[in-house]
C-alpha cells in the first residue's frame, strides 16, 4: 500500500507512506512486513500511516476470514505504540518483536 499526496501545483505527487505485507500461507494472518513514513515535517500524513494501514489490513483480514493481524519484527522503540493500539508482543525475548492483534 502506498500513501501519496499531490502537491499544490497538482503536477507532482510525493510518496508519504509505504506498507509492504501479505498473508501467511494458510491465510489466517494478514501481516505488515515493512512500514515507513516520509520522515520530514511537511508530511501531512505524519502519525497516520499506521492507522490507515491497520484499517486496510483489518478490512482485508475480514474479507479473507483471517483471524489476526501481525506486525513483523517491529523496532523496539515503536513497540509501545503498537501495544497502545491493542497489539500483543508475540516473542518478548527477540531483538525485534512481532506483535499480533486477534480479530473477533
Amino acid at each position: 500500500m502506498a500513501v501519496w499526496h499531490k502537491l499544490n501545483s497538482g503536477v507532482a505527487a510525493v510518496l508519504h507512506g509505504l506498507v509492504i505485507g501479505g498473508t501467511t500461507n494458510n491465510r489466517r494472518t494478514v501481516q505488515i512486513n515493512y512500514i515507513e513514513s516520509y520522515p520530514f515535517e511537511e508530511n501531512p500524513f505524519k502519525g497516520s500511516v499506521f492507522p490507515i494501514a491497520e484499517l486496510a489490513l483489518t478490512y482485508y483480514a475480514f474479507l479473507l476470514q483471517a483471524k489476526r493481524v501481525r506486525v513483523v519484527e517491529a523496532l523496539p522503540e515503536v513497540v509501545p505504540y503498537y501495544v497502545s493500539r491493542g497489539f500483543v508482543v508475540e516473542n518478548p525475548g527477540a531483538p525485534r518483536h512481532s506483535l499480533v492483534k486477534e480479530l473477533s
